[in-house]
């Protein structure tokens, strides 16, 4: 094929951010975590060896969901919530260690893309730090066209199931609830106030105790 320029090009495969993540992570042999601290180096560094056309042309050439390593190049502020933040903010909301907190975030993510409709699980990934999609992209694979109808106690079986833990005891079901509410009240701190309101009016009002009170 050739541009209007009668420059011959080629198609490329296009795939997303979380792919190139898991492609990079793969040939580095190592996690996704640190492919992405990896690549964002690399494209901080094509900001210096790049002019700012060039670089203007490989924003253009990707797909919008590359922004954050894009950003690196074009030296440019992004108005994300690091995933580092995001997992401190609901260890101290539950006095948890590091991995419970991950542990909660990924268990609540997943299930909540597992219940609301797949578009407004993109719209959220579009917001959300590159390490936090990879829940969310889970969940929305498993859920049913449209999203799962599924009551509160399934969602927290749900949540409980992915944190090893068994919800039907009576104390273990408020602690459960209690994780998914510290991750919701981060999850709309991490968002647009627009963005969080599309994500709440799509569950029903017996979840409505799981979100922050600005939100209820």
């Amino acid at each position: 094929d050739r541009d209007v320029t009668g420059v011959q090009t080629c198609a490329l495969p296009i795939f997303d951010i979380d792919e190139f993540l898991v492609r990079a992570a793969k040939r580095e042999e190592t996690d996704v975590e640190t492919a992405l601290r990896h690549t964002r180096a690399v494209f901080f560094a094509l900001g210096d060896a790049l002019s700012p056309e060039a670089v203007a042309h490989l924003a253009a050439s990707l797909p919008q969901t590359f922004d954050p390593l894009v950003a690196e190049a074009q030296r440019r502020d992004l108005d994300i919530m690091p995933a580092d933040q995001f997992w401190a903010r609901v260890r101290q909301r539950l006095g948890v260690d590091d991995t419970t907190a991950r542990l909660a975030t990924d268990a609540a993510l997943e299930t909540l893309a597992e219940r609301i409709a797949e578009g407004q699980v993109e719209d959220l990934i579009a917001q959300l730090d590159p390490l936090l999609h990879p829940p969310l992209r889970r969940g929305a694979e498993s859920a049913k066209a449209g999203g799962r109808r599924m009551p509160l106690e399934e969602f927290l079986r749900r949540v409980a199931a992915r944190e090893d833990a068994d919800a039907d005891e009576a104390d273990l079901h408020e602690e459960i609830a209690e994780h998914a509410r510290a991750v919701f009240a981060t999850l709309a701190e991490a968002v647009s106030s627009k963005e969080w309101f599309d994500v709440i009016v799509e569950l029903p009002e017996e979840y409505h105790n799981l979100f922050p009170p600005r939100s209820a």
